[in-house]
């Protein structure tokens, strides 16, 4: 990413209306940790610069592999949070998982997390659920569960974007991942000391709101909650998976170029973004009319629609009956046999 497009993200988004305390600048596309720490360094203060406001928090989503001393350094710094993404024990992790010339990445995932765990860097590890991994709940647990994560998050394996396909698309994949995550909550809780599991969090977050007025907002169908920046400088919002991507139906997704607007709110106008944002309310709207987890998800994520149907203008999807329908179902479940 160039010192134009910086300079042109802190003008237009840190210096802009939506951008606040609370917004969380994310590094994330491909592997962040291939450029040295002092890029991200030069490059927070550029946009800092450019936008006459601080950033107060940072996340990196990476694989570790790459972690050496000059990362931790970096990882001290005030407000940066780190994600590691492992996929269970290496059996599982390496399937996917893996260097350009074919080897498997999960011994170097874990030297990465111990560096981690060395130096006192709280993390959390988020790992993705394909068909291979529902075979093995216990053994995924305990691989998320000894890495010290502070919190475990599971990623179903969708439709979107570059991936066309995911092996969970079968008949009986709702009742497997149902087991599933049964016995792998089980092993997380016979820890001595159990990390907390994302999915469970957010299932008692949504409990303690029932009978609240209003569903829940889902950032993925809200314009402008989430803004995507490529390295060109091309502008998205939506599903950060959109960015980049095109469609027979909507063409590209990219809504603008950073450097040409004078507002964020500039890509509200582009013809591409009108024609998303219309079928995307249509969507939301046929899930709020047809769907009874509506009120807990806000509305199915515009990149699964997309991947699993090529349109927007659809309510429920296969990942919506994993990554809502079967986690809720199994979580209320669990809660009245306790």
């Amino acid at each position: 990413m160039s010192d134009r497009v910086l300079e042109a993200i802190g003008r237009t988004i840190l210096g802009g209306r939506l951008f606040d305390d609370e917004t969380t600048v994310v590094w994330h596309a491909g592997e962040p940790c291939v450029l040295p720490p002092d890029w991200y360094v030069a490059a927070t203060d550029r946009l800092e610069r450019a936008g006459q406001r601080r950033i107060l928090r940072q996340s990196f989503q990476t694989n570790a592999t790459l972690i050496d001393d000059g990362w931790i350094d970096h990882f001290r710094r005030p407000g940066i949070g780190v994600g590691v993404s492992l996929d269970g024990p290496a059996a599982i992790h390496d399937r996917f998982r893996r260097t350009r010339s074919g080897g498997g990445t999960h011994a170097r995932t874990m030297a990465g997390i111990d560096r981690l765990n060395r130096a006192g860097i709280p993390f959390h590890v988020i790992a993705v659920v394909s068909a291979a991994g529902m075979e093995y709940p216990r053994d995924m647990a305990r691989a998320l569960v000894d890495t010290g994560a502070r919190w475990i998050g599971l990623n179903v394996e969708e439709a979107e974007g570059e991936n066309t396909t995911s092996t969970l698309h079968a008949p009986d994949s709702l009742d497997r991942y149902r087991r599933f995550l049964d016995a792998f909550l089980d092993e997380v809780d016979r820890a001595p000391e159990p990390p907390l599991v994302r999915e469970r969090e957010r299932f008692l977050a949504s409990a303690r709101m029932t009978g609240r007025p209003g569903p829940s907002r889902n950032q993925e169908n809200t314009a402008g909650a989430i803004v995507s920046v490529g390295v060109g400088g091309a502008v998205s919002t939506f599903s950060p998976e959109l960015l980049g991507t095109t469609s027979t139906r909507y063409g590209s997704f990219d809504f603008g170029e950073i450097g040409a607007m004078s507002d964020l709110s500039d890509m509200f106008l582009h013809k591409a973004f009108l024609k998303a944002q219309r079928d995307i309310e249509i969507g939301n709207a046929i899930c709020r009319r047809t769907c009874a987890y509506f009120s807990v998800c806000g509305g199915g994520s515009p990149s699964n629609k997309l991947g699993e149907y090529g349109t927007f203008r659809v309510g429920r999807t296969q990942h919506c009956d994993h990554a809502i329908r079967a986690l809720y179902e199994t979580l209320l479940d669990r809660t009245l046999v306790s």
